[in-house]
């Protein structure tokens, strides 16, 4: 319960409670009490209750599978930055590289090193 309120403000369904307090409950009896509350942390945050700030409510029907749209044989070019360490340095997320009016690369360069 004390769980549940501070990590989603009570909106933990019951269905997601009971399956938290149960894997909570073995992990308890094998691991100890840290190992068990640390796994329903890690259970809490991988619910929708905790993602979203409203109440999440189950339709009960399947979502329909969406439509697939053929390629456009346009390349595609993206940015993924994983971040394995902890801490955004958001300061080098996005290096800069080339500007129209200022090299801004050199100016990331000389104050980032």
């Amino acid at each position: 319960e004390e769980l549940d309120m501070l990590l989603t403000n009570g909106r933990l369904s019951a269905e997601n409670k009971q399956i938290i307090f149960n894997e909570y409950e073995k992990k308890l009896l094998i691991d100890g009490e840290a190992a068990a509350l640390r796994m329903a942390q890690q259970l809490i945050v991988s619910t929708p209750e905790f993602h979203t700030s409203n109440a999440v409510r189950p339709s009960g029907s399947s979502r329909s599978i969406p439509e697939s749209h053929p390629p456009k044989g346009v390349p595609y070019k993206a940015i993924v930055y994983l971040m394995l360490s902890g801490g955004a340095d958001s300061f080098n997320m996005l290096v800069p590289h080339t500007c129209a009016k200022k090299d801004m690369y050199s100016e990331y360069a000389k104050v980032r090193g």
